[in-house]
């Protein structure tokens, strides 16, 4: 994306500036957008507007990293309304201000998907529980570490299996 003092950085700066109402506590987009977000071109590449100015304020972000919103305003590119995350800590974050609802309806049952089978002491779910509780990386990670299906750990994570 450039340094500060570089001239095509500077540019760029002005360009994505251009296209935002500093007006309120939000920093709206004014451009085009994509399902709400705002959408810049940079270097070729349509890219979310919140992420480029992440970057333009931040620097890079991580491999595995999303940029999320704290305000929950999808047009907002106001670097202090934005924080990066995994998906997981996304959708929690999204879930914890009630923005997902998991379905009531749709619980899973043991034994009712393939993947629930795996499963047959209290010990083992409860293991697992705390593991998901406590872990540090992401459901995948922790899933490859307990060579237990993806999917169960995300099942167990949202309470739809083994409540």
């Amino acid at each position: 994306m450039g340094t500060r003092g570089d001239i095509k950085f500077l540019k760029r700066m002005k360009r994505f500036f251009d296209k935002v109402n500093k007006t309120g506590n939000c920093w709206e987009w004014q451009a085009s957008k994509i399902d709400g977000y705002g959408a810049f071109k940079l270097d070729g590449k349509t890219q979310g507007a919140h992420r480029v100015s992440w970057g333009l304020h931040n620097g890079p972000i991580p491999d595995g990293l999303m940029v999320c919103h704290k305000c929950d305003n999808r047009g907002c590119v106001n670097p202090g309304h934005l924080f990066l995350g995994t998906h997981s800590d996304n959708m929690k974050d999204c879930y914890a201000k009630g923005r997902m609802i998991l379905p009531t309806k749709s619980r899973f049952k043991e034994g009712n998907k393939p993947v629930t089978s795996f499963l047959k002491s209290k010990e083992k779910i409860t293991y697992i529980k705390k593991a998901i509780e406590n872990r540090s990386g992401s459901l995948k990670d922790l899933s490859e570490d307990l060579d237990v299906p993806y999917q169960l750990i995300r099942d167990i994570n949202c309470g739809r299996v083994y409540k």
